[in-house]
């Protein structure tokens, strides 16, 4: 898949945006500021979307293509922790918790990603605290899975 698309309508972005299990409780207006806020990013195939250990000051959601993400273990090795595609949200535990990146997250295909920055993020869950709830969901499950080892059923709950 080539993702060549930078002309994004407003539609487009909402609609993708409805799609997220983190923004898609907020109303009509939420949305829109959301969307004000963010910018497209198109990332090709093999490009690193965020290192892990870097400092993080943005969060993504996945509009097209497919990102894998990679953690390195204490003996350099480099593991696949799970496969994220459309409506998935990437980056939002560093802003959360102003810490490192967790993980790796490389492009598997050409991507076409919605960036929020941390300034935005911040004012959005401020706003919005029924959207903290949800990334909190997320976080909590991609926690549950790396403390079992498993990779997720569903791209939805990484």
């Amino acid at each position: 898949m080539t993702v060549d698309r930078v002309d994004w309508s407003a539609d487009d972005v909402l609609r993708h945006l409805r799609s997220s299990p983190v923004f898609r409780q907020l109303d009509d207006e939420s949305l829109a500021a959301v969307a004000d806020c963010a910018t497209i990013s198109l990332v090709p195939a093999g490009d690193a979307v965020m290192d892990e250990g870097a400092t993080g000051d943005e969060a993504f959601v996945v509009i097209a293509g497919r990102l894998d993400v990679l953690t390195r273990s204490s003996d350099g090795s480099v593991r696949s922790v799970n496969h994220l595609g459309p409506g998935d949200v990437v980056g939002e535990m560093a802003l959360i918790t102003d810490e490192p990146r967790s993980a790796t997250v490389r492009a598997r295909r050409d991507s076409a990603l919605m960036r929020i920055g941390a300034s935005d993020f911040r004012s959005i869950v401020l706003e919005h605290p029924e959207a903290l709830l949800d990334i909190t969901r997320t976080v909590m499950q991609r926690l549950n899975h790396s403390i079992h080892d498993e990779r997720p059923k569903s791209s939805r709950s990484v």
